[in-house]
């Protein structure tokens, strides 16, 4: 007869908590600053284009991607979503993303900084 110890019932959820971590709950996601621009490259395998969502407002960009499959066996829910803090020296008006074979890139260009101005001193 075998016997279980607590310590036997902590193992088993602890490989029960990693086996969660699917590629569809652990996105990828890189953020860099290159050439004048906030880049952000997001691995979302599965989606259609029309079915993900971009915005950015207040310093935070905002992707949120939806898959649903119905049937008359079942119905399917796939979703992601995820905030993204940027420097808030984006254009704003040039902002642009694609995404082809399931990778999403946002590409934010940085705003024009004032040049400094002279100040006389009296």
């Amino acid at each position: 007869m075998d016997r279980t110890t607590p310590f036997d019932m902590d193992r088993f959820f602890e490989q029960f908590a990693r086996m969660g971590a699917t590629p569809w709950t652990d996105q990828r996601v890189r953020v860099e600053t290159l050439d004048g621009s906030h880049h952000v490259v997001m691995d979302l395998p599965g989606f259609k284009r029309d079915a993900i969502s971009v915005t950015y407002a207040d310093g935070t960009l905002s992707v949120t991607a939806v898959d649903e499959h119905g049937d008359g066996a079942g119905h399917r829910r796939h979703s992601v979503e995820e905030r993204i803090s940027v420097p808030d020296d984006v254009d704003t008006d040039a902002i642009t993303a694609s995404y082809h074979n399931g990778v999403l890139e946002v590409t934010l260009p940085m705003a024009e900084s004032e040049t400094g101005i002279d100040i006389d001193v009296e």
